[in-house]
């Protein structure tokens, strides 16, 4: 089996490695590219918790130099794989999320108290779940810092162009609503509508789908897999599951 990462390169290089090691072939595709803003500083006056819901809040981070700052602070991450990229880093109070913004706000509400401080949110630029004001409502004062954005890209790498064009792809993995909005935009930027209309999606929640199909009308709706739970862990189950079961017809 033949399957098109579409996750900015650093992250769609990480997942191609974990593919290899399941014996999958992969080509890279990124539909997104990851900008770091600049953090000049990270106020954590009067902060008890920060919060992350993405790996690329902490690489941006540690683009500016900044890891130590978080050090003393209690870190609540969306989920396992974010936390293990923060351990990576040398930080060590990590809370764990059940793998999604909303719950993770839900976490927060149960475990810090409003009148212990503030909650920065390390933050992209394009969210979505609104958790800043999820927290507020709660009554918790929270300071949303902006550290990176996912800007589409303007065209697929040639190898994947070719790989396409010449029905070499079964597949192809979609992360979030945007990279699936992105990925239907290059699809019909090269003409490649018809190449992709067979191909099975597997997509990290209902959300991803919702935005592919709503993109790509034509996409088959027997060739959409949706991950049990909206995390990494469950997405290569899933494409495992699938390999396994391609490998037996083919």
């Amino acid at each position: 089996m033949h399957v098109l990462i579409t996750r900015p390169h650093d992250d769609g290089v990480a997942l191609q490695a974990k593919l290899r090691a399941l014996d999958i072939l992969s080509t890279l595709a990124p539909t997104q590219a990851l900008q770091f803003e600049k953090l000049s500083s990270l106020d954590l006056d009067n902060v008890q918790a920060c919060v992350v819901t993405s790996r690329n809040g902490l690489k941006s981070v540690a683009h500016n130099a900044l890891v130590e700052r978080l050090s003393s602070k209690a870190l609540y991450t969306v989920g396992s794989a974010t936390a293990d990229y923060a351990k990576t880093l040398g930080l060590t109070s990590v809370r764990i999320g059940p793998g999604t913004a909303k719950g993770l706000a839900e976490q927060i509400i149960k475990e810090c108290d409003p009148k212990k401080g503030s909650i920065l949110y390390i933050a992209g630029a394009h969210l979505a779940f609104d958790l800043k004001t999820a927290l507020e409502v709660a009554g918790f004062t929270v300071r949303e810092e902006t550290a990176y954005r996912a800007e589409p890209v303007s065209c697929f790498p040639e190898p994947a162009i070719h790989a396409l064009r010449d029905n070499k792809i079964n597949a192809v993995i979609l992360m979030s609503a945007r990279s699936a909005a992105s990925f239907a935009a290059l699809v019909k930027h090269h003409n490649l509508t018809k190449a992709t209309s067979r191909l099975h999606y597997f997509c990290l929640s209902s959300s991803v789908k919702d935005s592919l199909v709503s993109a790509l009308p034509d996409v088959r709706q027997d060739c959409l897999l949706v991950a049990h739970r909206p995390n990494t862990e469950e997405l290569l189950a899933l494409i495992t599951r699938f390999a396994a079961n391609y490998r037996q017809i083919s």
